[in-house]
């Protein structure tokens, strides 16, 4: 019987539920997190021991995952320097007391070198971006509202917005060796 209800659930449900328990848990949905976690505990009970021990892994596995790319992002992580895609404009991230700024330290203009483009950003651990700044592209008279996304160790996303973040626009930037 254990046998044929393996067969035909199979190890999807019990991955489905997983993502419901973690689903809940990232968006601190509490009381959804504890009907996802019954749900969780009646669908697997009934298997073999050795399901059982193979669905924790699967549900200990992702959380572990998810605790050491939260946990471990810097602030300072994005200081440096960063070159965007199609290699025109070289900028400096660094920090000046609590908050980040960018200043273009190589372009195909020489006008634009020197000048500080992106600054008042702050860390949001919450969010794992730098946000809260400004960003003024250097052919441009304006400012706009801003946020910094770490993609991944050498990659960032800068975008700028007025309004509404949706209808920004973004650019990529790549950690550039010295």
């Amino acid at each position: 019987m254990i046998a044929r209800k393996i067969f035909q659930y199979g190890i999807y449900p019990v991955i489905t539920l997983t993502a419901g328990l973690l689903y809940n848990l990232f968006n601190r949905q509490w009381k959804q997190l504890l009907f996802s976690y019954l749900a969780y505990k009646q669908f697997v009970y009934p298997f073999s021991k050795s399901l059982r021990n193979k669905s924790k892994f699967l549900l200990i596995l992702p959380l572990i995952l998810f605790f050491k790319s939260i946990y471990g992002q810097s602030p300072n992580d994005i200081i440096g320097m960063w070159e965007n895609s199609d290699k025109k404009i070289v900028i400096e991230l660094f920090k000046t007391n609590n908050t980040f700024s960018a200043k273009v330290i190589q372009s195909t203009t020489a006008s634009h070198i020197g000048r500080v483009i992106v600054w008042d950003l702050k860390y949001n651990p919450k969010e794992n971006e730098w946000s809260g700044g400004y960003v003024q592209k250097p052919e441009m008279e304006h400012s706009a509202s801003c946020f910094i996304v770490l993609n991944a160790a050498n990659s960032i996303t800068i975008t700028g917005y007025h309004g509404l973040r949706i209808f920004g626009k973004s650019e990529k930037f790549f950690r550039k060796d010295m």
